[in-house]
């Protein structure tokens, strides 16, 4: 008996002071989000190849050198239980990990995901040129897989696969208001994808029970499929939206990046174990990440590669 009393005074000590602690971090911690130190956007943004790095974007130029670094902080509210005991809005600041960075279609402004090493959860935000950051942490139902990308269209739309599989969807959403607009496209058990500057539509899904890359048209046309695709793999498009270029991943071999050419309908190897992949804005090479968080540029005519830095998920600015 005495041994329960102890329990229980024991864990309502621990509840009074997590609580102490909640309203201490409250007072002294900004609760907006923030970027610093002042920043300048360049061609190339990556993320930092530590493990240990959260939130933490690094420019170069297209010649290699690096040029600015820009570390997000955004204070995160989350529900925490103890003992079945629920402890509400409880800050914590290592749980804002950046994994993906996007450009936008526009100007400069970057997207981005966020959250929790565990759940594979992840929430989008935008960081605007002003260093603005849009999230929309409030709308509960806003949420992504760890690996599936996010499309920015402009300073405030975004478009996001949203919603619990099989039964989720792509959704237009508008980040300044934190509104869902309108359904992108429903297909089927969407996965990953990419929308190019014209239009079309590439994105992993299920067809007749198998995983497929297919590739719509302005029209909602199918206009390629590729049904050797397995499950989480990379999609870009060339800026001019007339290559595709995506990783297979196919069981009991490597990795391979391939390339498909819509005006002369070639597919290629470009190279293996490649993981990420962007390309450069007159289409004539790809900044891409390989095993152990190094990154090279690639020529596309030659295939040669040269070394830039470590890091990883670069993304090549329009």
């Amino acid at each position: 008996m005495k041994m329960i009393i102890k329990i229980t005074l024991l864990v309502i000590a621990i509840l009074i002071i997590l609580k102490i602690i909640q309203i201490f971090l409250q007072f002294i911690i900004q609760v907006n989000p923030m970027v610093y130190p002042k920043f300048e956007t360049h061609d190339i943004v990556y993320l930092d190849a530590s493990p240990f790095s959260y939130s933490k974007l690094n420019f170069i130029d297209e010649s290699g050198v690096k040029k600015s670094i820009a570390n997000i902080m955004i204070p995160w509210t989350a529900e925490v239980f103890m003992f079945g005991n629920e402890l509400s809005q409880v800050v914590d600041l290592n749980i804002n990990k950046v994994t993906n960075v996007y450009w936008s279609n526009t100007k400069g402004t970057l997207g981005f995901l966020y959250g929790m090493d565990y759940p594979h959860v992840r929430y989008p935000g935008l960081l605007l040129e002003n260093g603005e950051i849009l999230i929309c942490q409030q709308d509960e139902k806003l949420s992504t897989n760890l690996n599936y990308p996010i499309q920015v269209l402009d300073d405030t739309r975004i478009v996001i696969n949203i919603g619990r599989y099989p039964d989720n969807y792509l959704s237009f959403y508008d980040m300044e208001n934190c509104l869902e607009e309108s359904v992108y496209y429903d297909g089927k058990a969407e996965r990953g994808f990419a929308i190019s500057s014209n239009g079309w539509l590439a994105i992993n899904e299920e067809l007749e029970g198998d995983l497929v890359l297919n590739v719509y048209d302005e029209q909602h046309q199918l206009v390629f499929t590729d049904n050797e695709v397995d499950d989480y793999y990379f999609i870009d498009w060339s800026k001019d939206g007339s290559m595709m270029i995506y990783r297979v991943g196919k069981s009991k071999s490597e990795d391979q990046l391939y390339s498909y050419d819509f005006k002369t309908n070639e597919q290629k190897i470009i190279g293996d174990h490649i993981y990420h992949a962007s390309f450069s804005p007159d289409d004539k090479k790809l900044i891409i990440e390989r095993e152990g968080f190094q990154l090279y540029f690639l020529d596309l005519r030659s295939l040669e590669e040269s070394y830039v830095i470590e890091g990883s998920s670069p993304n090549w600015k329009p």
